[in-house]
Formats: C-alpha cells, sequence, structure tokens
C-alpha cells in the first residue's frame, strides 16, 4: 500500500525520519524562492546522503533513475491533489500536492 510522506505546508526546510520497505531514512525538504520549487533529499540511517537536491516535479518518478541500490527499493512520486497539474510551489507541498511512496512489492520488485 503506497504510503503519503508526512510533508508539511508550515516550512521552508525541514526533515524528518521514515521507515520504507523495512528500512529507515531521513528524508529533508528544501523550498528554493528564487525558481519556486521544492527539492527533497534521502539519507540512510547513519546520515549518509543517498540522494541530494533532488527537485520535486508532479507526475514523474523521483529517484528510478538512480542506481543506488541503498536508496529505498521502491519509487517516489509527487501528486497534484487538485488536478491543475502544477508542480508545487510555497507551501503546496503537503498540501496540493503530496509526495507518495509506492513499495518494493508495488513496484513489482
Amino acid at each position: 500500500m503506497s504510503l503519503t510522506l508526512p510533508l508539511r505546508t508550515d516550512l521552508e526546510h525541514y526533515d524528518f525520519s521514515v521507515e520504507l520497505d523495512g528500512a529507515s531514512y531521513f528524508i529533508e525538504v528544501r523550498y528554493n524562492s528564487r525558481n519556486d520549487s521544492h527539492y527533497l533529499s534521502i539519507s540512510d540511517v547513519e546520515g549518509v546522503p543517498l540522494l541530494i537536491g533532488r527537485r520535486v516535479v508532479i507526475d514523474f518518478p523521483l529517484t528510478r533513475r538512480f542506481k543506488n541500490r541503498a536508496l529505498p527499493a521502491g519509487e517516489f512520486m509527487a501528486v497534484d491533489t487538485s488536478g491543475q497539474g502544477r508542480d508545487p510551489g510555497a507551501g503546496e507541498l503537503g498540501g496540493r500536492v503530496q509526495i507518495l511512496y509506492a513499495t518494493a512489492a508495488e513496484m513489482g520488485g
């Protein structure tokens, strides 16, 4: 079953821990006002960076192209819940736009 990441609309920079496919990860979210975009970084439980500064765009797999076996085995996807088809701007990630994580089992892996 897909997991909706616990995102916040009230902060431009924050991090949280989450368990994905049986392993713990740290997720960092940053908003960049210069280009009105959000960026996602993923670290392992030891704080070792696995993915740094991946721009959040809707309806596009956020980690598929990366071949790091230490990354979660499933896939992250940003979804515009309003149907507007727009990437998230300030205060919209965690509100209008959610990031879902499909488990490895859901991905057929």
